[in-house]
């Protein structure tokens, strides 16, 4: 069942001699539970994409439909709402709190939808319980490895029990044992008919997608 639907979708940046063009006529499908990779060199437009995909950036012309929504017609208030419920983000650096717990870390999606924090508690332990880190429920970020902190951050994109991950360089930060077990952990998430879109420059991450979209100068030169 097709979930995000792109037509024409195009992003600039600046004016007249300063404009850059980020986005070219992205025409792209994405159906419900895919794990799709989107690949491409520096400054091709894989996170500006990435970016509008979950609402975090807007084109500048195009169509964009998720779920049936036009996201043109959304409020900033809905669309804030839509990225809450619709979407878990990771990025490459963790984005963790320091001076927050793991719990408080995970928690925080949870304080902007002003979900009742009641069995909370219990469902983050088991998402902790479900990465192999819930021993580090109270433990703070820097007594993390970096493995540990990509599980948090990873626990954090899940509580809200979204239909869709995005995440850019999810393993760039990571060697290559801890990079593939964070991959492992997103093909066990898959099969929970979670789509999954990852930017990534690894090749071999790719690989194990179902379909790698590749990007270069702000288009879209392989879908496959």
């Amino acid at each position: 069942m097709e979930l995000i639907s792109m037509k024409s979708i195009t992003r600039f940046y600046g004016k007249n001699e300063n404009r850059v063009d980020a986005l070219r006529g992205i025409d792209l499908s994405i159906n419900s539970g895919e794990f799709i990779a989107i690949i491409g060199p520096s400054g091709s437009g894989k996170t500006t994409l990435l970016n509008i995909l979950g609402c975090l950036d807007s084109p500048n012309s195009g169509e964009y439909i998720i779920d049936k929504t036009d996201i043109s017609k959304l409020t900033s208030k809905d669309l804030a709402n839509l990225r809450n419920k619709k979407f878990g983000f990771i990025v490459q650096n963790f984005a963790l709190l320091d001076d927050y717990t793991v719990y408080e870390n995970i928690k925080i999606p949870l304080d902007y939808s002003k979900t009742k924090i009641n069995n909370k508690k219990q469902e983050i332990k088991e998402i902790l319980k479900k990465l192999g880190i819930e021993d580090k429920i109270n433990k703070f970020p820097t007594e993390l490895s970096g493995g540990q902190c990509q599980r948090v951050s990873i626990a954090r994109a899940l509580i809200n029990n979204p239909d869709i991950i995005l995440a850019d360089e999810p393993t760039g930060a990571l060697d290559k044992e801890m990079g593939q077990q964070v991959i492992n952990i997103f093909k066990e998430i898959n099969k929970e008919n979670k789509t999954i879109i990852i930017v990534t420059h690894d090749a071999n991450i790719a690989s194990q997608c179902d379909r790698v979209i590749t990007i270069e100068d702000g288009s879209i030169k392989s879908n496959n």
